[in-house]
């Protein structure tokens, strides 16, 4: 006599943490499709006011987002170029620092400073 096992259930765990991943690998292309539409919009931006710090604020969070970290830092150091105290280029820079570089103390830093110019 032969055992044959009964096909997988979705109350099973290993189906259940499939359909999971599943529903994460299409909830990321979305995301990547979301921040390419974003870094393309900032860009268009940036290509009419070079120097628009609100944009290179967020070109910067874009890159970051997309794993991007020097050319996240390169542009949030454009924005701070052309304004050293913008608190939201500061903090996102701080927290760039922070998660990405692992560089705690320039990212404390920033951070500080952000903080004060809010």
């Amino acid at each position: 006599a032969s055992v044959v096992a009964d096909p997988p259930t979705e109350d099973q765990p290993h189906v259940k943490a499939e359909q999971m991943m599943n529903h994460i690998e299409e909830q990321d292309a979305k995301l990547r499709v979301r921040l390419s539409e974003a870094e393309g919009l900032y860009e268009r931006a940036l290509a009419v006011q070079p120097a628009f710090v609100p944009a290179l604020c967020g070109l910067g969070k874009v890159k970051a987002m997309q794993g991007m970290r020097y050319e996240a830092e390169e542009t949030f150091k454009k924005a701070l170029k052309v304004d050293p105290n913008d608190w939201q280029t500061l903090t996102s820079y701080g927290v760039l620092l922070v998660r990405q570089v692992g560089d705690v103390l320039n990212g404390a830093h920033f951070l500080d400073r952000g903080l004060e110019a809010a």
